[in-house]
């Protein structure tokens, strides 16, 4: 069965995908396509638990300096940032 992180709790159920068109409705400096979501505070909790890092202070996931490193490779879209936190981008 099929779970969206939305239906979850894991992410706030508010979230936007598309070309530039759409998403510049939402986010009127968008350059390219892309998704637009909110963490909920239970995703938030989930992703330190997952990062061992489940006794921080839940507000820490927004600490560009906490450690959030995992021997996983993840692949991901060139040119990834946060909306909320321009400092935050993945190459």
């Amino acid at each position: 069965m099929y779970y969206s992180a939305s239906r979850e709790a894991l992410i706030e159920p508010q979230f936007a995908s598309g070309g530039p068109d759409h998403i510049r409705s939402q986010y009127p400096e968008a350059e390219s396509r892309g998704i637009i979501f909110t963490p909920s505070a239970l995703g938030a909790e989930l992703f330190l638990w997952a990062h061992a890092r489940g006794t921080s202070l839940m507000h820490n996931i927004l600490n560009p300096h906490i450690d959030l490193t995992c021997s996983i490779r993840i692949n991901t879209a060139p040119g990834c940032h946060s909306i909320q936190f321009p400092e935050r981008t993945y190459p």
